[in-house]
């Protein structure tokens, strides 16, 4: 696992944690996975998380990965919709995440090839 971090002299910004595939479905020499991208609250909106995708995605191409992919909450669009503008689209598979008994957080699954992500590619409208 990688992790970039943005972030000012006296604060973190932002981070990124990424690294191979964990899906049971999925090539992990061939598939990198962003575990988590987190911007703190009150810096949203300033380019920081396109930043650390653009980032994280550069440096997994690097390393050989040719494809991309997520888990984000079903529920949380501005999410969801950040993930669409930079090329990544939801694959059908969904899973809910366990957060305590009896409650657990409903997730989908966005992948894309890595040459697609962070550039704004999409093969629909292509």
């Amino acid at each position: 696992m990688r992790v970039l971090i943005a972030e000012l002299p006296d604060r973190m910004l932002g981070f990124c944690a990424y690294g191979p595939g964990r899906d049971p479905d999925v090539d992990p020499t061939t598939l990198c996975q962003i575990y988590n991208l987190h911007v703190v609250p009150g810096a949203n909106g300033r380019g920081i998380g396109s930043s650390l995708l653009e980032r994280s995605v550069v440096a997994a191409r690097a390393m050989g990965f040719r494809e991309l992919s997520l888990w984000v909450a079903v529920s949380n669009g501005r999410a969801r919709r950040f993930y669409e503008r930079a090329g990544l689209r939801p694959d059908g598979r969904t899973q809910t995440e366990p957060l305590e008994p009896g409650i657990g957080l409903r997730e989908m699954r966005y992948r894309a090839p890595i040459d697609w992500v962070a550039r704004g590619e999409d093969p629909i409208t292509e």
